[in-house]
């Protein structure tokens, strides 16, 4: 019985002690968890690709597309140039748009003697007219893709309207025209490869075979 008693006793304090070790390393263990999930936190942040970059990743999307044979529609589908239209061709004509326009800038673009601004170089009356809704920002690269888009879709089916039968590359060829010249300007190929002439080619050429 004796013995029985000093066995119990034993077992209780061993109890005991692993109650205090345990105590003890405790705050240890809640500081090693803490610090697993904060650094999980941070590397999930570094790893989450920026505005620029994704900007970046869209508009290489558009350049594959381009300088394909015959472009990936899974290159198409994730360029900004098509995040605000269902048209497959006006993507990459917003593309090669932006290029002509101000070299593909993003950000910071230069103002032109005219005072268009932004990436695809508004003049502020046309940006009133066509700005999207909720993208008011002249200056910034989404909101300008989305005005040219709803510009070039204006655009195109005005041209449409009043030249019925003629091909979708000579409506965007027109529409173009339209967009860098204006409506006050009625310009042909007679008059040379002059300012929407020259414009409204090069585009055209860079999506469609040359006649």
């Amino acid at each position: 019985m004796q013995n029985l008693k000093q066995d119990l006793f034993m077992e209780y304090q061993n109890i005991k002690k692993d109650k205090y070790h345990f105590m003890a390393v405790l705050p240890l263990f809640i500081i090693l968890l803490l610090s697993f999930f904060f650094n999980s936190g941070i590397k999930q942040t570094q790893n989450k690709p920026s505005d620029d970059q994704k900007l970046t990743a869209s508009i290489n999307y558009t350049q594959k597309a381009i300088t394909a044979v015959k472009p990936a529609q899974n290159d198409v589908k994730h360029s900004i140039y098509a995040k605000f239209t269902d048209n497959k061709t006006l993507p990459l004509i917003l593309f090669q748009m932006h290029y002509m326009e101000t070299r593909h800038c993003i950000k910071n673009c230069s103002i032109s003697h005219a005072g268009a601004r932004g990436a695809m170089q508004f003049l502020p009356s046309t940006w009133r007219a066509y700005a999207c809704a909720g993208k008011s920002d002249i200056n910034s690269f989404e909101h300008s893709i989305c005005g040219a888009t709803r510009y070039m879709e204006s655009l195109y089916k005005n041209e449409k309207s009043y030249n019925a039968g003629v091909s979708d590359k000579w409506i965007y060829w027109k529409a173009l025209y339209r967009y860098n010249a204006g409506y006050t300007r009625h310009a042909t190929h007679a008059d040379g490869l002059t300012g929407g002439i020259l414009y409204a080619d090069t585009i055209i050429n860079k999506i469609y075979p040359i006649d």
